[in-house]
């Protein structure tokens, strides 16, 4: 997968200014994907307990089906709700052949079974799609703004402020509906929800559902700010569980808070280091993290927590 367009900062008084600022700008872009990405993983391990290695599958398929879309000029509007339809029921293929095939105690099963799913529709989607980077043009045009001298790109900010609704909805999904307060149920006590009637299959298959459709509006949204390939899922899963863990797995928004700084800092090691230092960062920051704050580092920050099982 691609990296966010860039912009040289021009002039040579501000240019150490105008060439961090421009890290720190591309590095939120790129950490709001991360956060849109770690968000899936919180949903579905807050309800099942599983960790879901396919979810870089998600933003994969539905950056590829919008695509599709664009060449065959839908509306945006339609396209996304279609695609984030359609890549909800594969979600919840998913949840059904991971949660519910294997109801042993390990978890090992189902983790085999996420990553053998993600190969099998890397292969679906080079087949359909061929093995080539794609994208499509930005949702309101690709002329760049400029603060300080660093390249502010329109797509970018949607990427932002797409992340910070999602989360906010998922955040309300929980708290405030009784769907959500079901599922959260499911993810406190499993035995004590089936006692009042909660089936908590359902609850799991929805935990799916939900979580694709929220991989499928990330990808739809960062394709034209990239590129995107059959083979992106490794990079999206690795960096959004990167996220997840630094932030910390069992809360919505810390999630995407760590996704950004993940971001940031990756951005930043790849600029000032050089190419592939990005997921050195990532990984090391990862490891750091669970060996040291295994609850990630702002799992006490934000009070909004959906509690595992």
């Amino acid at each position: 997968m691609g990296r966010p367009k860039t912009h040289p900062t021009a002039g040579t008084a501000g240019l150490a200014v105008g060439l961090t600022l421009q890290f720190v700008i591309t590095g939120i872009a790129v950490g709001a994907m991360y956060g849109l990405v770690a968000l899936g993983f919180v949903i579905i391990y807050n309800v099942t307990g599983i960790v879901n290695f396919a979810q870089g599958t998600f933003p994969t398929l539905g950056g590829l089906i919008m695509v599709s879309f664009a060449a065959a000029h839908l509306p945006l509007p339609l396209a996304l709700l279609l695609d984030a339809l359609i890549v909800a029921l594969v979600g919840v293929g998913f949840g059904a052949l991971a949660s519910l095939t294997f109801k042993g105690e390990s978890p090992l099963p189902p983790i085999i079974v996420t990553l053998g799913l993600s190969l099998a529709f890397e292969g679906i989607c080079m087949f359909v799609w061929s093995f080539n980077p794609l994208s499509y043009p930005a949702f309101t045009g690709a002329n760049a703004l400029y603060v300080l001298g660093a390249a502010v790109y329109p797509q970018a900010l949607w990427v932002i402020g797409i992340a910070l609704i999602l989360v906010l909805l998922t955040y309300g999904f929980f708290e405030y509906t009784y769907l959500g307060k079901a599922v959260r149920a499911c993810s406190i006590n499993r035995r004590a929800a089936r006692l009042v009637g909660i089936d908590v299959n359902l609850m799991a298959l929805l935990a799916f559902g939900l979580s694709a459709a929220t991989g499928a509006i990330a990808g739809a949204v960062i394709t034209p700010l990239t590129t995107i390939s059959f083979n992106s899922d490794v990079t999206l899963a690795v960096n959004g569980f990167a996220a997840a863990i630094f932030g910390g797995l069992e809360n919505p928004m810390a999630a995407v808070a760590g996704g950004i700084v993940l971001g940031i800092i990756s951005t930043l090691a790849q600029g000032y280091i050089g190419n592939g230092f990005d997921v050195v960062a990532a990984l090391v920051l990862m490891l750091i993290v669970l060996l040291s704050r295994p609850q990630g580092v702002f799992a006490n920050i934000f009070t909004a927590r959906v509690k595992a099982a």
